[in-house]
């Protein structure tokens, strides 16, 4: 099978008005000892105010480096090798550092994975909970501090006086992501990202913390790109979903279309790796994703090796696009269906 006899030409359905985050052909490079290496590969997507967007892969796909691009905070050996993107109508890819921290926190929050390393252990809840207001003039000293006060209220704290006053070792794991909730929302942005913001929590508090993100977005209207390998945790919360591998987005499509019927046959192992307690799977044996025997070409898909369903053409090329419908594409040569 070829890329002719699987390319359509469908383009993208989207919503009216403009978008809020474009990226267009987006490839990261690290320079490692061993030379240089791709950590995101030719990234298309788009995010519309108001939306919850999810970006679903195992821990390597590249889904926190597409968020470090995004606030240009990637390490001092990576950079943006190619591509573009466009926030709130303004390119940011190529934008000065003076721009960049009016932008960080005040147009796009981020929630990172482990609350504890994210707070400043030396610092009180309250100021770091403040910081984004003060900063970018959303009140006067007495205003913000009221503002945590009752903030720390709606996160859930009993006591929001005294939290205030707390440093961040006094406080268990969910309450610490809450507060990065509350920091990531505190000025106010368009767009807040959320990199795999319940790992570091147990299972308990995993959907109490996925409960507060969402109420947030829906009363602030805020855009949320949620970065997770827990496929669970996006089908119930995403409206749209990016499933990465090896830096390359495989599939891309509305969630529930994307999870009901699958085009990549990487989405498709990805869910079928997940446990499930329904009857019919009970006894079966959980379903894995292959080890690779053989190192995928640099040129070819990067699912290559792994893939029950690959071809020759896997390995020569770079997967081609395959539209199965107005808003769900895979890149792939023998996708699990057709258009």
């Amino acid at each position: 099978m070829t890329a002719s006899t699987t390319t359509s030409d469908v383009p993208a359905a989207t919503a009216p008005g403009d978008p809020l985050l474009q990226i267009s052909n987006l490839s990261v490079e690290a320079s490692t000892s061993a030379g240089t290496v791709r950590l995101v590969d030719g990234l298309d997507f788009e995010m519309r105010r108001g939306e919850v967007r999810a970006i679903v892969g195992e821990s390597g796909s590249g889904k926190s480096t597409v968020c470090l691009a995004i606030l240009r905070l990637l390490a001092e050996n990576a950079r943006i090798s190619s591509g573009t993107i466009t926030f709130d109508g303004e390119r940011i890819d190529d934008a000065r550092e003076p721009a960049l921290r009016q932008m960080r926190g005040r147009k796009i929050g981020i929630v990172f994975q482990d609350p504890l390393s994210a707070l400043d252990p030396v610092r009180r809840i309250g100021p770091q909970l403040g910081e984004a207001r003060r900063v970018h003039g959303l009140g006067s000293r007495g205003q913000v501090a009221g503002w945590v006060r009752e903030t720390l209220g709606s996160l859930g704290f009993s006591n929001p006086a005294r939290s205030a006053r707390s440093f961040p070792n006094m406080l268990s794991g969910g309450m610490r992501q809450r507060v990065c909730v509350g920091i990531a929302f505190s000025a106010e942005p368009k767009l807040v990202i959320a990199d795999e913001p319940t790992t570091a929590l147990d299972v308990s508090l995993q959907g109490r913390l996925l409960r507060l993100l969402l109420a947030r977005r829906e009363a602030s209207g805020t855009a949320v790109l949620l970065v997770s390998h827990d496929v669970a945790v996006v089908r119930a919360v995403a409206d749209r979903v990016t499933v990465m591998f090896g830096g390359m987005a495989l599939e891309e499509g509305p969630a529930a279309d994307v999870f009901a019927a699958p085009g990549s046959p990487y989405t498709a192992a990805l869910l079928a790796s997940v446990p499930t307690m329904s009857p019919e799977r009970r006894r079966a044996r959980m379903s894995t994703i292959p080890v690779a025997t053989v190192a995928p070409s640099p040129s070819g898909c990067p699912f290559a090796g792994r893939c029950r369903r690959e071809v020759d053409a896997c390995r020569q090329a770079p997967p081609p696009t395959v539209w199965l419908a107005p808003a769900h594409h895979v890149r792939c040569f023998n996708p699990e269906r057709q258009p």
